[in-house]
Order: structure tokens, then C-alpha cells, then sequence
């Protein structure tokens, strides 16, 4: 018998084949406790215009070798939407001293760990809310020659546009972008 897990995998595989006798004693003692989900798979690339993912889609797609290649070899402003609040996050991908993995690495922290990327906001919603509820696009991409500078000057345009910013005098925050967080990434050059 062996247990096997892959990433993305969330069943149990028993390899009873090579003794008859086993396998009848644990079929006929086993209790099915709960059938899992199956993984999810990635989708095919359809293009950074048409990227919009759950976070199981995302989990999936940053372990997918088509994928990694996509979001490996460029920078980017991405969002992430809350579903159930309709707020939004809007942050940037870009490589910094001299690491190239652009994209793929930043999403490659929100599909594991506490989902929050190191955003105060995200981390206090938890895990498991950021699983249920939020979803992942592609604003602008760059190519990996593109200055940080440029980027996050980008990123602040669409914090504006999208009105993501959280003001601490806010009544009824819309975003879960801070002044704070958007203040320090203007000293990331």
C-alpha cells in the first residue's frame, strides 16, 4: 500500500494489486469516510487579456507548466477581486534585484501560504475566506526590461481608477489597498 500526493492532488491512492488476500481485508474493513473534491486542472492559456481565475484555478495554474511559462516571462499590474464584497486589490509583479520570474512569483505566494501576499488587510480576512471568495485577473502586462518605477506608477493609476485605495477615514472602505502600503512601494525602485 502507498499514499501518493502531487500538487494540486486531494484524493489518496492505496496500491493493493500485488496481495489478494490484503486487499480483501481492507475492503471489507474500510469505511468511506468522504469522497474529495477532484483537483482542479488548469485551464488551456488563453492569453493574459482572458485571465480570470477562482483560487483553486490559480493554485492550479502557477503548478501548470503552460502557465508558469506565461506568468514566468512577464511583469504586470493584477487585481484581485472579493466576490462576495465586491473590493478589490490591486498589486504589481515586477522583478527586483535582478530576479526574473515576474508574475509567476507573486501569484505563486497567494496560491500558498496564507493566501495574503504580506497585505495587512488580506491576512486579517483569513485563508479560507480568500479561497471561497476571491479571484484573480491580469490589468496591464510588461515585457521584463520595464523599470519598477514605471510599474508601480502604473499600478497606482489603476489604484485610482478602480478607487481600490482603503483611507483610514473611510465610512464604508471599498478596497483593500492601504495609503501606507501604496506610500512605501513608491521607495521599490
Amino acid at each position: 500500500m502507498y499514499y501518493k500526493r502531487d500538487p494540486g492532488y486531494t484524493g489518496v491512492v492505496f496500491n493493493l494489486s500485488n496481495n489478494e488476500e490484503r486487499r480483501r481485508d481492507f475492503l471489507k474493513t474500510m469505511t468511506l469516510e468522504k469522497i474529495a473534491q477532484s483537483p482542479v486542472s488548469a485551464l488551456p492559456f488563453s492569453g493574459y487579456e482572458n485571465v480570470r481565475l477562482t483560487h483553486r484555478q490559480l493554485v492550479a495554474a502557477v503548478n501548470n507548466e503552460e502557465w508558469r511559462a506565461a506568468l514566468g516571462s512577464v511583469q504586470a499590474v493584477y487585481l484581485q477581486t472579493d466576490r462576495r464584497t465586491g473590493w478589490h486589490y490591486v498589486g504589481s509583479a515586477y522583478s527586483r534585484k535582478g530576479a526574473s520570474h515576474g508574475l509567476l512569483s507573486r501569484w505563486k505566494e497567494y496560491a500558498s501560504g496564507d493566501h495574503s501576499g504580506g497585505n495587512k488587510q488580506l491576512r486579517n480576512l483569513g485563508a479560507g475566506y480568500i479561497e471561497k471568495n476571491f479571484q484573480y485577473s491580469i490589468l496591464e502586462i510588461f515585457d521584463m526590461n520595464k523599470s519598477p518605477k514605471e510599474i508601480i506608477d502604473r499600478e497606482h493609476w489603476w489604484m485610482d481608477t478602480l478607487g481600490s485605495v482603503r483611507r483610514n477615514n473611510d465610512e464604508v472602505p471599498h478596497g483593500y489597498n492601504s495609503v501606507a502600503e501604496r506610500e512605501n512601494s513608491d521607495q521599490h525602485e
